[in-house]
């Protein structure tokens, strides 16, 4: 009896210590979801304030130009009025009547009228609206900062709650949420769910279309398993595509699906020689673009159901603010502007997995060299209202095939 005991508290004690950890990979993970919203939301904000000062500074470009020609004309009015004033004393001081008589009439011809009430309506307080608006945006943000902190905190706490349960029950925390009505067959969630997004139209230099079209000579089909994706993501076209909504969807129970992480698996894997995909995504969150061996875990939240945060798999994370490369749980910053589309090429024989990004160039992001053991399958994370999609498979010559 004492033996099964211990054997029991073991059991326990085992469990409780998986559980940290997972609580402790939860909360790594929302502290670097926090940076990334608030690096997003800076990024923004300059992006505002430069776009509210160049508008500022044209109005004030217009105003103080109109007012200088103003002021030019008045001047040319007061230096013809003295240049009168003098011929006029001059007249009067002439002995010569027929003379006086002649130029008189065009002395007393009168000035162009309207220009000193415009100069004189100048409003003294041009930019008090602009002020106030200003002031107003100010209070508005204050407000909104106020009560979205405090349902973030009442969400910590409620989760708290929750999370002790989990972890006396030895499950994961990740991403956990208030207990969200399971959908029944054939129901959808409220919440509008976009279908698709039109893709970006690329413009790329010469020297870059030759190398996107090196490229798409290793393109492959892909297409998203319905059978991996957790139940949160709303799978689109296909599937081609997903959307991380808030309300689970009614998908039969499988083995192999995530039950704690947003993340979606391929059908498809990579099993040799060159592979090159590119993905589109669009939402106000961020998106994660990795490989993965077909092993990685799916139940629980833990690091070996993240990607890039174990030994089995690699991601780009990619933010309105910029990226950053995973594996193994070690990150490197990749400072570049952000792009909705990234391109993938893998060359699994030589051990090297790259990221581009796809605008009006292409620019190398990162490269993993690994000496990869087993067939990799092309995968995916969603944060909340983020949208992915798989571009079309493409031929060499950038046409869909």
């Amino acid at each position: 009896m004492v033996q099964g005991r211990i054997r029991t508290g073991e059991r326990e004690l085992e469990e409780f210590q998986q559980s940290l950890e997972s609580l402790k990979v939860s909360a790594s993970a929302v502290l670097e979801d926090s940076e990334a919203l608030f690096a997003d939301m800076t990024l923004r904000l300059e992006k505002t304030k430069a776009e509210v000062r160049a508008r500022l500074e044209a109005k004030e470009r217009a105003v103080v130009g109109r007012a200088e020609r103003d002021i030019e004309v008045l001047e040319k009015d007061l230096e013809e009025l003295r240049r009168r004033d003098e011929e006029i004393s001059q007249l009067l001081q002439s002995e010569d009547n027929a003379h006086f008589l002649q130029a008189a009439p065009l002395l007393c011809v009168p000035l162009t009228t309207g220009r000193h009430s415009r100069a004189q309506s100048l409003p003294t307080e041009a930019f008090s609206g602009a002020r106030r608006a200003l002031c107003h945006l100010r209070s508005h943000m204050e407000e909104v900062c106020r009560e979205e902190v405090d349902k973030i905190s009442r969400a910590v706490n409620e989760n708290y709650v929750a999370g002790a349960e989990c972890v006396k029950g030895g499950q994961s925390v990740e991403n956990s949420k208030p207990p969200q009505p399971t959908l029944s067959a054939g129901q959808h969630t409220n919440r509008a769910v976009p279908v698709s997004f039109p893709l970006s139209s690329l413009s790329l230099q010469l020297a870059d279309q030759r190398m996107r079209a090196a490229f798409l000579r290793f393109s492959c089909r892909l297409s998203l398993d319905p059978d991996t994706a957790h139940p949160t993501l709303v799978l689109l076209e296909g599937p081609q595509g997903a959307h991380c909504g808030e309300e689970p969807q009614s998908y039969p129970t499988h083995p192999q699906r995530f039950d704690s992480v947003a993340q979606v698996l391929c059908r498809e894997g990579q099993f040799g020689g060159a592979s090159y995909w590119e993905v589109e995504w669009r939402g106000g969150g961020w998106v994660d673009i990795g490989v993965t061996y077909r092993g990685i875990g799916r139940k629980g939240g833990g690091k070996p159901c993240l990607l890039g945060r174990n030994e089995n798999s690699w991601r780009l994370r990619c933010t309105h603010a910029g990226y950053a490369a995973w594996h193994d749980n070690r990150k490197t910053t990749v400072a570049a502007p952000p792009c909705p589309r990234i391109g993938v090429f893998l060359e699994r024989q030589k051990g090297a997995l790259s990221f581009y990004s796809v605008s009006d160039t292409m620019l190398l992001l990162h490269t993993f060299r690994c000496p990869f053991s087993q067939p990799l399958y092309p995968a995916f994370r969603l944060d909340l209202d983020s949208t992915l999609l798989i571009c079309p498979h493409e031929g060499a010559n950038g046409n869909p095939t």
